[in-house]
């Protein structure tokens, strides 16, 4: 069964539509989307403003709900509308939380290329002192990797590009060079170690401060690299897969700090249980 937790950008408004994604397997049963308005990791009674349970089979339904004071309201329900589907949910490739109305934001959308892992736009173009931070785990292939990625613009330059590759134990931190979608390899950074184990949780924060992408992981310092081109045409994060590695999402928080993103490491701190 796979748990995702996505935590958006900005306050959903009128006018801005969410996109998820994953894929299904074999053997379906149902899978639950819930729109919380308390956060999922308190250990309290929730209200869920929007249930949707959804299940397959040959009487496959949606059926949507609330959830108040810890009771649920009159279901609604449709019936019928999936019945051609015999695959359960196996994970999340997209969380993108974009503008529609009056204008579209961001007026581009990634094509989603097969190795393209997962997707997370926002609807607002990032600002100093924001932080995403991401939890997930790595398995399959033990020597593959997989890459982060801020896109410019419309384009499909990277405007920051860190590769973590298990086959050498180095993290690499690159962009694409002038115009071009070509990697500036020759002059990639690789210093601050490996702060990653195969198979093991990892959480990883990329604040934007005033000259560059500050990284924390598993609640320390990591990294920074320099902006190459205007903090607002940056992209949502994107993420790919390399060499048959299964990079598993489980996560993915949008905090505001203050400027100088202080305390930021802290929001990579994984909990101990």
């Amino acid at each position: 069964m796979v748990k995702f937790t996505g935590y958006f950008h900005n306050n959903l408004e009128f006018g801005h539509v969410v996109i998820l994604g994953g894929k299904i397997r074999e053997t379906a049963g149902n899978f639950t989307l819930n729109l919380l308005s308390e956060d999922d990791s308190l250990d309290v009674p929730r209200n869920i403003p929007f249930h949707m349970n959804v299940v397959f089979g040959e009487n496959g339904q949606i059926i949507r709900n609330t959830k108040i004071h810890g009771e649920f309201g009159a279901a609604e329900n449709a019936s019928g509308m999936f019945t051609n589907l015999v695959h359960d949910v196996e994970k999340v490739t997209q969380f993108d939380h974009r503008k529609v109305f009056p204008f579209s934001y961001p007026v581009y959308q990634t094509r989603l290329l097969p190795n393209l892992r997962f997707s997370n736009d926002v609807p607002t173009p990032f600002c100093q002192g924001n932080v995403i931070v991401l939890k997930g785990s790595a398995g399959g292939n033990p020597n593959g990797s997989f890459t982060l990625k801020f896109l410019v613009g419309k384009t499909e330059m990277q405007s920051f590009h860190m590769d973590v590759r298990f086959s050498v134990k180095k993290v690499f931190r690159t962009n694409s060079v002038n115009d071009n979608v070509v990697l500036n390899l020759a002059d990639a950074e690789t210093y601050g170690g490996f702060p990653f184990e195969f198979e093991k949780i990892f959480k990883i924060a990329l604040g934007f401060e005033s000259n560059g992408i500050r990284v924390s992981v598993n609640g320390s310092f990591f990294c920074e690299y320099p902006y190459t081109t205007r903090l607002t045409s940056y992209s949502g994060l994107k993420i790919r897969e390399k060499n048959d590695l299964v990079l598993h999402i489980l996560e993915i928080q949008h905090f505001t700090v203050d400027k100088d993103l202080r305390n930021m490491d802290l929001l990579s701190r994984l909990q101990k249980r």
